[in-house]
Protein backbone atom coordinates (compact mmCIF):
# COMPACT_ATOMS: atom_id res chain seq x y z
CA UNK A 1 0.00 0.00 0.00
CA UNK A 2 2.69 2.62 0.68
CA UNK A 3 4.80 1.30 -2.66
CA UNK A 4 1.65 2.78 -4.32
CA UNK A 5 1.31 5.61 -2.29
CA UNK A 6 4.35 6.45 -3.05
CA UNK A 7 4.22 5.63 -7.02
CA UNK A 8 1.30 7.68 -7.44
CA UNK A 9 2.35 10.97 -5.69
CA UNK A 10 5.60 9.99 -7.87
CA UNK A 11 3.65 9.67 -10.96
CA UNK A 12 1.77 13.07 -10.25
CA UNK A 13 4.85 15.22 -9.32
CA UNK A 14 6.36 13.61 -13.04
CA UNK A 15 3.27 14.67 -14.68
CA UNK A 16 3.17 18.08 -13.25
CA UNK A 17 6.65 18.56 -13.89
CA UNK A 18 6.18 17.33 -18.17
CA UNK A 19 3.28 19.95 -18.08
CA UNK A 20 5.59 22.98 -17.25
CA UNK A 21 8.71 21.59 -19.48
CA UNK A 22 6.19 21.01 -22.40
CA UNK A 23 4.54 24.34 -22.98
CA UNK A 24 7.04 25.55 -25.49
CA UNK A 25 6.42 22.66 -27.88
CA UNK A 26 10.10 21.22 -26.79
CA UNK A 27 11.29 18.86 -23.59
CA UNK A 28 14.14 20.61 -21.21
CA UNK A 29 16.61 18.51 -19.30
CA UNK A 30 20.25 18.20 -17.96
CA UNK A 31 23.01 15.41 -18.85
CA UNK A 32 25.40 14.98 -16.17
CA UNK A 33 29.03 15.74 -17.30
CA UNK A 34 30.68 12.75 -15.63
CA UNK A 35 27.86 9.71 -15.21
CA UNK A 36 25.79 11.13 -17.87
CA UNK A 37 22.77 10.49 -16.55
CA UNK A 38 19.43 12.33 -17.93
CA UNK A 39 17.41 13.89 -16.17
CA UNK A 40 13.91 16.26 -17.08
CA UNK A 41 13.89 20.05 -16.16
CA UNK A 42 14.74 23.40 -16.32
CA UNK A 43 17.40 24.27 -14.05
CA UNK A 44 20.82 22.56 -14.90
CA UNK A 45 23.43 22.37 -12.41
CA UNK A 46 26.87 23.55 -13.11
CA UNK A 47 27.68 19.85 -13.11
CA UNK A 48 25.18 19.62 -15.86
CA UNK A 49 25.00 20.24 -19.54
CA UNK A 50 21.31 21.90 -20.93
CA UNK A 51 19.56 19.93 -23.57
CA UNK A 52 16.39 20.24 -25.41
CA UNK A 53 14.49 18.06 -27.55
CA UNK A 54 11.64 18.91 -30.21
CA UNK A 55 8.14 17.03 -29.20
CA UNK A 56 7.43 17.14 -32.70
CA UNK A 57 9.82 16.66 -35.63
CA UNK A 58 9.60 18.39 -39.10
CA UNK A 59 6.94 17.13 -41.44
CA UNK A 60 7.87 14.23 -43.59
CA UNK A 61 7.74 13.73 -47.45
CA UNK A 62 4.07 12.84 -48.60
CA UNK A 63 3.44 9.24 -48.59
CA UNK A 64 2.44 7.26 -51.97
CA UNK A 65 -0.85 6.48 -52.93
CA UNK A 66 -2.39 3.61 -51.95
CA UNK A 67 -4.16 1.17 -54.38
CA UNK A 68 -7.70 1.43 -55.10
CA UNK A 69 -10.39 -0.60 -52.56
CA UNK A 70 -13.11 -3.03 -53.47
CA UNK A 71 -16.21 -1.87 -54.93
CA UNK A 72 -18.80 -0.63 -52.40
CA UNK A 73 -21.75 -2.80 -51.47
CA UNK A 74 -24.49 -0.23 -52.08
CA UNK A 75 -25.76 -0.73 -48.06
CA UNK A 76 -27.33 -4.40 -48.81
CA UNK A 77 -24.05 -6.19 -47.42
CA UNK A 78 -21.71 -7.84 -50.27
CA UNK A 79 -22.76 -5.76 -53.41
CA UNK A 80 -24.53 -7.24 -55.98
CA UNK A 81 -24.67 -6.91 -59.67
CA UNK A 82 -25.07 -3.06 -61.72
CA UNK A 83 -28.64 -2.37 -62.34
CA UNK A 84 -30.31 -1.56 -65.84
CA UNK A 85 -29.70 1.98 -66.96
CA UNK A 86 -32.91 4.11 -66.11
CA UNK A 87 -34.70 6.09 -68.53
CA UNK A 88 -33.78 9.36 -69.81
CA UNK A 89 -34.85 12.43 -68.51
CA UNK A 90 -36.70 14.82 -69.38
CA UNK A 91 -34.88 17.83 -71.33
CA UNK A 92 -34.10 20.83 -69.06
CA UNK A 93 -34.78 24.38 -69.83
CA UNK A 94 -33.03 26.29 -72.19
CA UNK A 95 -29.84 28.08 -70.89
CA UNK A 96 -28.96 31.73 -70.70
CA UNK A 97 -27.16 33.31 -74.30
CA UNK A 98 -23.54 33.07 -73.54
CA UNK A 99 -21.40 36.43 -73.82
CA UNK A 100 -20.94 37.75 -77.51
CA UNK A 101 -17.55 35.90 -79.54
CA UNK A 102 -14.86 37.57 -80.52
CA UNK A 103 -14.88 39.71 -83.87
CA UNK A 104 -13.88 37.37 -86.97
CA UNK A 105 -11.20 38.43 -89.40
CA UNK A 106 -11.99 40.46 -92.31
CA UNK A 107 -13.14 38.65 -95.49
CA UNK A 108 -11.99 38.98 -99.00
CA UNK A 109 -13.02 41.85 -101.70
CA UNK A 110 -16.05 41.08 -103.49
CA UNK A 111 -16.12 41.29 -107.04
CA UNK A 112 -16.83 44.66 -108.82
CA UNK A 113 -20.54 45.66 -109.80
CA UNK A 114 -22.28 46.39 -113.15
CA UNK A 115 -22.11 49.98 -114.14
CA UNK A 116 -25.20 52.11 -113.21
CA UNK A 117 -27.22 53.92 -115.34
CA UNK A 118 -26.42 57.17 -116.45
CA UNK A 119 -27.72 60.03 -113.56
CA UNK A 120 -30.14 63.05 -114.58
CA UNK A 121 -28.59 66.30 -116.28
CA UNK A 122 -27.10 68.08 -114.02
CA UNK A 123 -28.45 71.98 -113.55
CA UNK A 124 -26.16 75.02 -115.02
CA UNK A 125 -22.97 76.52 -113.26
CA UNK A 126 -22.83 79.94 -111.79
CA UNK A 127 -21.48 82.48 -114.64
CA UNK A 128 -17.17 82.70 -114.99
CA UNK A 129 -15.60 85.48 -113.85
CA UNK A 130 -14.56 87.70 -117.12
CA UNK A 131 -11.18 87.08 -118.43
CA UNK A 132 -8.49 89.76 -119.04
CA UNK A 133 -8.43 91.66 -122.20
CA UNK A 134 -6.47 90.17 -125.13
CA UNK A 135 -3.06 91.45 -126.88
CA UNK A 136 -3.75 94.27 -129.13
CA UNK A 137 -4.30 92.87 -132.54
CA UNK A 138 -2.06 94.07 -135.76
CA UNK A 139 -2.75 96.79 -137.29
CA UNK A 140 -4.68 95.99 -140.34
CA UNK A 141 -4.42 96.58 -143.87
CA UNK A 142 -5.77 100.06 -145.78
CA UNK A 143 -8.60 100.35 -146.93
CA UNK A 144 -10.03 101.20 -150.61
CA UNK A 145 -9.73 105.53 -151.18
CA UNK A 146 -13.52 106.75 -150.98
CA UNK A 147 -15.33 108.57 -153.28
CA UNK A 148 -14.89 112.33 -154.23
CA UNK A 149 -17.20 114.59 -152.30
CA UNK A 150 -19.84 116.81 -153.75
Amino acid sequence: MLATLILVIGSLALTSAWASMVRSNEIHGCVNKQTKVVRITKKCTSSERVVVWNIQGETGATGATGPAGPPGGGGGGGGGATGATGPTGPTGATGATGATGADGPTGADGATGATGADGPTGADGATGATGADGATGATGADGPTGATGA
